[in-house]
């Protein structure tokens, strides 16, 4: 049959997977974090992630920050004029990139930008948890319709090999 155990197991787990990741990204305020999750099915288990670093932030919030001696901390009002994100988001801290000083003189002096030594903190969004509510009873529905799907093929091609004239007595 070429509907085997190991099929019907990654197709259920990668249907779970993208039921989760659709209520996660129900769940997600930021439009570049609900754009970056990604289902990652391995083994036996099933993870929704985002390549950002900074998302972690974001999902469980951080404490005031304050900028390091000499340094200072800077916020585009619009980050399509950062000339840091022109090559995309930073994913790791080693992705981040530094402002020339012609760069943020421009910014500063067009009011682009804003300059400070230190934030006060953030309350995260927990956006995990609120999706994980219910998620049970979601789960069995997916399965169920896993189920269906796989029990619909196997008795097709049963029903093949029975050259039509398959009967099933329950």
């Amino acid at each position: 049959m070429a509907t085997n155990e190991g099929e019907l197991k990654a197709r259920l787990l990668q249907a779970l997977g993208e039921a989760l990741l659709r209520r996660v990204q129900d769940q997600v305020g930021s439009a570049t974090i609900r754009r970056s999750l990604r289902v990652q099915v391995r083994g036996n288990s099933v993870r929704v992630y985002t390549p950002y670093y900074w998302a972690r932030y974001y999902h469980d919030g951080r404490r005031a920050v304050r900028a390091r001696p000499g340094h200072f901390i800077v916020f585009f009002l619009n980050p399509a004029n950062d000339p840091r994100l022109r090559g995309g988001r930073p994913r790791s801290v080693g992705d981040v990139r530094r402002l020339t000083r012609q760069q943020l003189k421009r910014a500063v002096d067009s009011g682009q930008a804003i300059v400070t030594k230190s934030v006060g903190p953030v309350e995260g969004t927990f956006f995990f948890p609120r999706a994980a509510a219910g998620l049970t009873e979601a789960a069995r529905a997916v399965v169920r319709r896993e189920l269906d799907r796989h029990a619909s093929v196997v008795f097709q091609e049963l029903r093949g090999i029975a050259g039509g004239q398959l009967r099933l007595r329950l």
